[in-house]
């Protein structure tokens, strides 16, 4: 009856309350900001990669080639070779380095002409790659002989065929038109060339190493003369005038160079080249990198023209 009594006289009030809290929670829900909810990020992917801050592009700077007689060996695909183990820069020593045959294109041609038992002239041989790998071509009846005026490389040639075993002559001096001449080959500073078979003989201005002068017609070279390749950076003329009775007699492909670097400093003019070409009777049958041409007798038969023109 009293329990009765009360929730009777008490329920205005809570009903009272009740509504008071209604009001309040419904004025808070209105008011309040919406809540943000931080949902984790997928990591990146390729498709869509973070944005990194860009950097500055930095200058590569070329290997830089330095004087010095330290030599390094090094076991390659073409053969083992000491090296200048500071000369950076050279692109010949590089190419060997890296397993690879300086002037490919030259030596693709020579190994179609050079024939057993023969012999080849490497005029201009640097650290002797291309007189070892000729000298397979000549196989044991024949014979390479190689020839080098700066005295440094000349020691390094020595040193590479000895320790290729390989059937190659090495001849210190200077190829050109008169045997027993004193001609100069330039300290190499590395300013103008980074690398050692880019300098050769001053023709002008007589300044550098004294080396003495040979000429192909001196020599007693036995076996009769299959190929001949030149590069002596600007004598290349002088070696096959010094040459001529000798191109006479075996009519052999031949590969000379002639740089148009070289015209001023060393008075040279290409018509010279020309002249002479046509004087022995040969012909110009190919140019490889623009610098480097092959000639052949004009009586060569057709057949070993397309031989001489063709890629393989």
């Amino acid at each position: 009856m009293i329990k009765s009594l009360i929730r009777t006289l008490t329920r205005p009030i809570f009903n009272k309350i009740r509504l008071i809290v209604r009001e309040e929670l419904n004025d808070f829900y209105q008011l309040s900001s919406p809540i943000a909810v931080a949902f984790p990020q997928s990591p990146p992917t390729e498709c869509d990669p973070p944005a990194l801050p860009e950097q500055p592009v930095q200058p590569v700077s070329p290997p830089v080639s330095i004087k010095s007689e330290r030599l390094e060996l090094f076991k390659t695909a073409t053969g083992n070779f000491f090296l200048p183990a500071d000369a950076h820069g050279d692109i010949i020593a590089n190419a060997i380095k890296n397993n690879a045959i300086f002037d490919t294109e030259i030596y693709n041609t020579a190994k179609k002409f050079i024939s057993p038992h023969s012999t080849a002239l490497d005029i201009g041989s640097n650290f002797g790659q291309m007189a070892i790998l000729m000298a397979k071509h000549v196989q044991e009846g024949g014979v390479v002989h190689a020839f080098e005026a700066d005295p440094f490389l000349f020691d390094i040639l020595t040193k590479n065929i000895e320790v290729n075993t390989a059937r190659v002559i090495p001849h210190p001096g200077a190829v050109y038109h008169t045997s027993g001449e004193t001609l100069f080959f330039p300290e190499q500073d590395f300013i103008e060339f980074p690398t050692y078979g880019s300098y050769g003989i001053d023709y002008v201005h007589g300044k550098g190493r004294p080396v003495k002068s040979i000429a192909i017609d001196d020599l007693v070279l036995g076996c009769p003369v299959s190929f001949m390749k030149i590069d002596v950076q600007g004598g290349d003329l002088f070696v096959m005038q010094g040459a001529r009775a000798t191109i006479d007699k075996y009519r052999m492909p031949i590969i000379f160079e002639y740089e148009y670097l070289f015209e001023t400093r060393q008075n040279l003019s290409f018509q010279e080249y020309i002249d002479f070409v046509a004087s022995i009777d040969y012909r110009f049958v190919r140019v490889f990198s623009g610098s480097n041409f092959l000639i052949l007798p004009r009586e060569a038969p057709t057949s070993l023209l397309e031989l001489a023109r063709r890629d393989d």
